[in-house]
């Protein structure tokens, strides 16, 4: 079972961002699925979540057009339910937030690989490959592919900067592109799993 209704006392600010408030209900929704309709002034009780009845609604609303729950209600209460693909985003949200790589960088493999990613951004951009793809736009996603040197696994993160790298238009490029990926990646053992 998913325990994702840890640490309710944490929840209690009055200023949850609309995003916060509707994974939280989502959240608090999934161990009750079984239960059929639920009225949702039992979840705001719960997390001591104080809310117009107004903005409620929106939220509710806006979970229904997502498809993530279904509800009935009166001119006094709103019931909810999970529907399934509610219950399967919660799912994919405890299977994200449990990632564990097995093939981490070590710090210095993020480093280097960070000064070599501005390098390829550099060469590109001196190829006057630009043509093709915008600068500005690969140097955004060389720093995307910086920040998930934290978070992804050797194998992952490689195939990520592939990918970007096809989005940006250098899956079409010449030769010359590749060559200059590999003169800066291929005679070094970073990226290997």
């Amino acid at each position: 079972m998913i325990n994702l209704c840890k640490n309710r006392a944490s929840n209690t600010n009055k200023d949850v961002t609309i995003k916060e408030h509707k994974k939280l209900i989502l959240k608090w929704l999934y161990p009750r699925r079984s239960e059929g309709f639920i009225d949702i002034n039992k979840f705001y009780k719960d997390y001591q979540i104080e809310v117009k009845k107004d903005k409620s609604i929106q939220i509710l609303q806006s979970l229904r057009r997502e498809e993530y729950i279904t509800g009935k209600g009166t001119k006094d209460r709103l019931w909810v339910m999970l529907t399934p693909e509610g219950a399967e985003y919660i799912e994919e949200l405890a299977e994200i937030a449990s990632y564990e790589p097995i093939d981490k960088f070590s710090h210095s493999q993020q480093e280097e690989i960070a000064i070599r990613l501005d390098e390829l951004a550099t060469r590109l951009h001196k190829m006057e490959v630009g043509q093709q793809i915008i600068y500005d736009d690969l140097l955004e996603e060389m720093e995307t592919m910086k920040k998930l040197l934290n978070v992804l696994g050797k194998k992952d993160w490689r195939q990520q900067l592939q990918g970007k790298l096809v989005d940006q238009g250098l899956g079409k490029l010449m030769n010359e592109t590749i060559d200059a990926i590999t003169n800066i990646f291929g005679n070094q053992n970073l990226l290997d799993t």
